[in-house]
């Protein structure tokens, strides 16, 4: 088990004792703006310089490091602090090209999409004009002007079965329309 912070004697010299605790209280505004300067970022700043004292505090506790003075102290710690710090620069650097490449990918993703959709609506168009005029206008006012069986009946003055086979008959042409048949199949 080890030490408690405050018991942990990182040195002894001169009749001076300087703990763990004492160590980062001494010493976690010089790291945190270090940390700062090669990060940008306070957030991160301060992640980095606690994992730069837990990093510390392992190698005292479990590996036997020891100091032989306080610079000592502090040189080793903000050499801890500088590589974490341009280790989590490139990390950080790396998410931010990965989540670039990401969001272009999704961009050319729905622009594709949204070309196709056009391609489809641009052949449903032409299958459209294609059609007898009398089919064309059932499939517009059902589709465009969203209108009834029975009221495209009553505005043609034509029965509503007659409506409903122009509508089928119409909508079998268009899908048996060769180009229309890439686009939904």
């Amino acid at each position: 088990m080890a030490p408690k912070i405050e018991k942990l004697w990182l040195l002894q010299q001169d009749e001076e004792r300087v703990s763990f605790a004492q160590l980062y209280n001494r010493y976690k505004a010089l790291c945190f703006s270090h940390a700062l300067g090669i990060t940008g970022d306070e957030d991160r700043a301060g992640d980095i310089v606690q994992e730069s004292f837990v990093a510390v505090y392992k190698q005292v506790t479990e590996k036997g490091l020891q100091f032989n003075s306080l610079r000592h102290a502090r040189d080793y710690l903000l050499k801890v602090v500088r590589h974490m710090a341009i280790n989590n620069t490139k990390v950080q650097a790396r998410k931010v090209e990965l989540e670039d490449i990401a969001d272009s990918l999704t961009s050319l993703e729905d622009q594709e999409e949204k070309y196709i959709e056009e391609e489809r609506l641009e052949a449903c168009r032409r299958a459209l004009k294609r059609l007898p005029s009398k089919y064309r206008n059932v499939l517009r006012l059902r589709f465009y002007e969203k209108m009834t069986l029975a009221e495209i009946a009553q505005h043609l003055g034509k029965p509503p079965t007659t409506i409903q086979y122009m509508e089928k008959k119409a909508l079998g042409k268009i899908k048996k329309d060769r180009i229309v048949r890439t686009f939904f199949s």
